[in-house]
């Protein structure tokens, strides 16, 4: 199967989906998905629009509204991590990830998911150590300063993906590059590009610790990154951190050169003509070309639940590493398989003698998409589209839901099946948000005649000045 990269989107979908669709008719052949690495500017709305992270001279609508909107279908399935410039309206409503629209999949703070039979994960936002330990204190609206906090990274998504385990993922993707990475590629072709980066790699600035802990621990096959609006390339060799020899590859990892162990690591450039923002990459397909949810994350996932339901401070605390030792069991990953199962088979009426595969029982489903909040649409204005959305989003109450569900020992009943439906927690949006902007305006007539009794008080009382003054 071919597998897409892209570097920094800046609200390009289109443009980047136009030139994919050129390439395989170039190549007479099919790109299965397509990965961005960031920047991605989900953007639907004029509300959203105004909480993009770019000064507002800069703000423009991109052409993402066209998919929400459902009159474009994006071509190739595509999975999204966030970067520095979003406007993180959208993407806060789905931190644990979930469908933008129709076959565009935001992987949320992190995530792993399988497709093909690869395991991919992807983490979202860049590294800055003042908000590093904090935890997700930001609230609507969003304030110019939580604008930017909010998508800069938590040690609390690092920690969940330091416990996964085998088989070793084959892909990991991020938007800023992991610290140091490149001390492993053409350093010296990448400062003739970009002279403005030499300082930072002189001090051993130019990356993410947290990203690069990640990758040393998780050793994944392929790692793509973004942000620095650059192509580059390089190839991490990982080593035994006792005895600093090089680790040896297992037989299965035959991608690996001089049987080592190593990271693949590749950063694209921006949506620009003649810059490298694509690269697409052959892989084996192992599986059916399904997006799944992958077992190990989910249970990851339920048992540290309770500490992000409390993780809301703005002061740093560090977590305890404690708290995420010894997360995953055989056990835990043939009940929750179990279940998954049993919620499949309720859910669509099968009879229990018919056998099903654990791909079907995992599947993320896109009917799970639901549209909360009015479209853009540059022929037609609208007041709505200024508003926030109708409704909390489906999509992310459904997954806890999911989480509790497959970590206990309930029977799996209707009742349950209905909780784990969207459409359970999805409101009219037409009647919703007309409700909306009856309130609205009626607040601002509120307003304007506060405004002018306020005009006329201080005008009688400028009045009454003069009077004494005369």
């Amino acid at each position: 199967m071919k597998i897409a990269i892209e570097g920094c989107c800046h609200g390009e979908i289109e443009t980047i989906y136009n030139s994919l669709v050129n390439i395989e008719k170039v190549t007479n052949s099919k790109v299965d998905l397509l990965i961005c690495c960031g920047d991605y500017e989900a953007l639907r709305n004029q509300n959203d629009l105004k909480s993009l992270a770019v000064k507002p001279k800069y703000r423009t609508m991109g052409s993402f509204y066209k998919y929400y909107s459902g009159k474009v279908k994006a071509p190739i399935l595509t999975l999204v991590v966030g970067g520095n410039h979003e406007s993180s309206n959208y993407f806060s409503e789905l931190n644990d990830g979930g469908w933008l629209c129709e076959n565009i999949y935001y992987m949320g703070r992190s995530n792993v998911v399988n497709f093909g039979g690869l395991r991919i994960g992807g983490i979202s936002g860049i590294f800055k150590e003042y908000d590093y330990q904090k935890g997700y204190f930001e609230t609507k609206p969003f304030s110019e300063n939580h604008q930017r906090s909010i998508y800069h990274l938590r040690e609390f998504d690092v920690f969940k993906m330091m416990q996964l385990g085998v088989p070793r993922l084959d892909i990991v993707f991020s938007h800023d590059w992991p610290l140091g990475i490149v001390d492993y590629g053409n350093k010296e072709a990448l400062l003739r590009f970009k002279k403005g980066l030499i300082e930072n790699i002189e001090n051993g600035e130019l990356g993410n610790p947290a990203t690069m802990a990640l990758l040393k621990h998780l050793k994944p096959k392929f790692w793509f990154s973004a942000h620095l609006h650059v192509k580059f390339a390089a190839l991490y060799p990982h080593v035994n951190e006792n005895d600093q020899e090089l680790i040896k590859a297992p037989n299965s990892d035959t991608d690996d050169s001089n049987n080592v162990l190593n990271t693949r690591f590749l950063a694209l450039d921006k949506v620009l003509p003649n810059r490298d923002f694509l690269q697409v990459l052959q892989f084996e397909e192992k599986a059916p070309l399904k997006l799944c949810y992958d077992p190990q994350w989910l249970i990851i996932q339920s048992k540290t639940k309770h500490i992000k339901e409390n993780y809301t401070s703005y002061n740093p605390q560090p977590l305890d590493p404690n708290l995420f030792t010894n997360l995953l069991t055989p056990e835990d990953i043939e009940k929750i398989e179990g279940r998954l199962i049993e919620i499949y088979k309720l859910k669509n009426n099968i009879n229990d003698n018919n056998e099903i595969t654990i791909q079907d029982a995992l599947e993320i489903k896109q009917e799970n998409y639901i549209k909360n909040t009015y479209c853009h649409d540059p022929d037609n204005f609208s007041p709505l589209t200024y508003l926030p959305p109708a409704f909390e989003n489906p999509q992310d109450i459904v997954y806890q839901n999911l989480l509790k569900v497959i970590s206990n020992d309930s029977p799996i009943t209707p009742e349950i099946v209905k909780e784990l439906d969207v459409n359970t927690y999805a409101g009219n949006l037409e009647e919703i948000q007309k409700e909306q902007l009856k309130a609205n305006q009626e607040q601002r007539q509120e307003q304007r005649q506060e405004k002018r009794q306020h005009e006329l008080q201080q005008q009688y009382k400028d009045d009454a000045e003069i009077s004494l003054d005369d």
